[in-house]
């Protein structure tokens, strides 16, 4: 299901944003670590692939 665009804050993880929470790497993501928007990164190709 898609949701509004958020990508991590953490460095270590990937430099993609997500939209959609069926997402398994959008949803490693802890809520404290979310910023909403893309900030100019390209699409998760997991998100991409459920849409």
């Amino acid at each position: 299901m898609k949701v509004p665009a958020f990508h991590s804050t953490v460095p270590s993880d990937l430099d993609v944003y997500h939209d959609n929470e069926s997402c398994i790497l959008a949803a490693r993501i802890a809520v404290t670590h979310r910023a909403p928007g893309v900030d100019g990164r390209p699409w998760c190709t997991a998100c991409a692939s459920l849409d």
